[in-house]
């Protein structure tokens, strides 16, 4: 009787620590996340500038647009991805994916 007691223990000890380790995976990809966005926006606004010419407001002008587009599509990525493809030609994905497409592009 005493050893499924600490069976028990041990289960809620586990539980805790599988939270525990839940909640820091949860942190570390928004911890990423945080760091990445003014990354990726400071890449492009200055790809818009050299490419373009573009300035403050006009790069702003593009940024409201692209957090109204992002706040439509409400957590659906794939959707985005898709129209974005739809709407642009432009696909977008993981570097991992691109590797993939670009060698079946060249005949590998």
């Amino acid at each position: 009787m005493h050893w499924r007691k600490d069976m028990a223990k041990n289960n809620k000890l586990i539980n805790s620590l599988n939270e525990i380790a839940r909640r820091n995976r949860s942190q570390n990809v928004a911890t990423a996340a945080d760091q990445m966005v003014p990354q990726i926006y400071a890449a492009i606004a200055i790809a818009l500038h050299r490419t373009y010419g573009f300035g403050y407001k006009r790069i702003n002008d593009v940024f409201v647009e692209s957090q109204h587009i992002w706040e439509s599509y409400a957590g659906d990525g794939a959707g985005m991805v898709k129209k974005c493809e739809e709407e642009t030609g432009v696909t977008v994905c993981s570097p991992e994916e691109a590797q993939r497409l670009m060698e079946m592009q060249n005949g590998m």
